[in-house]
């Protein structure tokens, strides 16, 4: 028997959860044509464990759950692309386009993949030597939180990493969510 994946691991944790709730959002996985319509618009590829996770988790999300998705205009309220757009164009803390968010934490700040970062331990993130390089492994990208109180600053002075990939920041949300 093959050993579980993390991402295995954290899809059975999250239907353990949301059975113990009793609740989920349903959102229908997307489509590859849809990934890849999102990717070409932003510019940057998702990381394969974020698209692995919308193909196979869109039954068991957790409600209180702000988690953006590639989909179509049923989505509407969540649409990846969308939310990109929308903070791209923020009047006060416009969201660089290096950064995909692809969740809100409640408070209108957004977790996002930093696609100029390979991947680092928690905290202040440093850039690679050529930060306008597109880095070339999306399973790196770090998740980081975009501040908008702290708007352009905070770019100056190091996006704070939240977590070093997106199955570690989705275990840490299973684990809060319990």
């Amino acid at each position: 028997m093959a050993a579980m994946q993390p991402l295995d691991v954290a899809c059975e944790s999250l239907t353990f959860v949301t059975q113990m709730q009793g609740a989920a959002d349903e959102s229908p996985a997307p489509t590859p044509e849809q990934v890849s319509e999102v990717e070409h618009a932003l510019g940057r590829p998702l990381p394969p464990s974020y698209v692995g996770f919308m193909q196979r988790a869109g039954k068991v999300l957790l409600q209180d759950w702000d988690l953006y998705w590639v989909g179509g205009p049923e989505m509407m309220r969540r649409n990846l692309l969308i939310a990109n757009e929308i903070e791209r164009e923020h009047d006060d803390c416009p969201l660089p386009r290096f950064l995909i968010a692809f969740c809100d934490d409640g408070n209108g700040d957004q977790y996002c993949f930093d696609t100029r970062l390979k991947r680092h331990a928690t905290g202040n993130a440093g850039l690679d030597a050529d930060h306008d390089t597109l880095n070339t492994d999306p399973d790196a990208y770090p998740v980081v939180l975009w501040d908008r109180d702290q708007g352009q600053q905070q770019i100056e002075d190091g996006l704070y990493v939240v977590a070093s990939s997106f199955v570690e920041w989705l275990k840490e949300q299973i684990h809060e969510s319990t």
